[in-house]
């Protein structure tokens, strides 16, 4: 939905791409020096009071420090050490993103193109510039980011296009991905009522514990559904339920896909062979 879009971040309610990932960053960056500033000060106001007698003695000279005081303090240090670790680790992604010139997307098409070859066979990422490089492509000082976000700085002997065309033989690299996604494809029949709740309490304590952690959607499914499984989990499975109806009045693709328990389905092949 963005140029250059690296993903969706709930937290800033937008998308990350071309034109705000160095802000992005530059937030993640000053969110855990905050927290570290506000910890440390914290701690030290904790160790003061310590040292000084606790809580009988402030108590008793009606001083600044008060037991509620220290438990607020005490609550808010494990909140900001909290949001140290949590929000450092993403901005470890985001710099290790930027290091490599290489956005979430990007990533996994790259990840992919490299799984279909074999290991003798070369793909190379158009986008690597040199680590230096890498980094002024976003974070170039005050100004706007390099680019205009249609066109693109390559390496020596790449295109615009070497992320969907195969350097090798010309293929459609995406295209290609997802025809290989639709070859692994498995039929499954519905043999339980599933009806899309995000927490699937009814389904039992692990089902509901054990949820797929990302914001793709829940599909409810009736028995005797068929859906075409794509991605799988110990417990879910990811697929398009096939309709009846594929089109709309404006003649444009309908599509449910999403998330279900494994338990609510099973696949054709052993349905069939049950029924017979």
């Amino acid at each position: 939905c963005v140029m250059k879009m690296d993903h969706h971040c709930p937290w800033i309610n937008g998308c990350v791409g071309h034109f705000n990932h160095k802000n992005f960053t530059l937030f993640l960056f000053f969110a855990p020096c905050g927290c570290f500033q506000a910890a440390f000060i914290l701690i030290a106001y904790f160790i003061f009071f310590l040292r000084t007698g606790g809580v009988a003695y402030y108590v008793a000279q009606d001083d600044f420090f008060s037991i509620f005081g220290v438990i607020f303090a005490m609550v808010t240090v494990g909140l900001a050490i909290g949001v140290i670790i949590a929000v450092g680790m993403l901005l470890y992604i985001q710099l290790k993103s930027i290091i490599r010139n290489e956005t979430g997307i990007e990533s996994w098409i790259r990840s992919k193109a490299k799984y279909r070859r074999a290991e003798d066979e070369d793909w190379t990422y158009p986008y690597h510039l040199g680590c230096w490089r890498n980094i002024f492509e976003v974070c170039n000082g005050c100004n706007e980011p390099d680019g205009d976000g249609i066109y693109w700085t390559v390496r020596e002997g790449c295109n615009q296009y070497t992320m969907t065309v195969s350097t090798s033989s010309f293929e459609i690299e995406q295209l290609e991905q997802k025809q290989d996604k639709r070859d692994r494809t498995v039929p499954y029949v519905a043999v339980q009522k599933y009806n899309g709740s995000f927490i699937a309490w009814r389904h039992g304590i692990r089902v509901c514990c054990s949820f797929p952690m990302n914001d793709d959607p829940r599909i409810p499914i009736s028995v005797g559904d068929r859906i075409m499984i794509t991605r799988s989990t110990k417990r879910w499975l990811y697929g398009d339920k096939v309709l009846e109806k594929s089109m709309d009045a404006e003649g444009r693709e309908i599509r449910v896909r999403g998330w279900f328990p494994r338990h609510c389905a099973v696949r054709e092949e052993d349905a069939m062979k049950k029924d017979e």
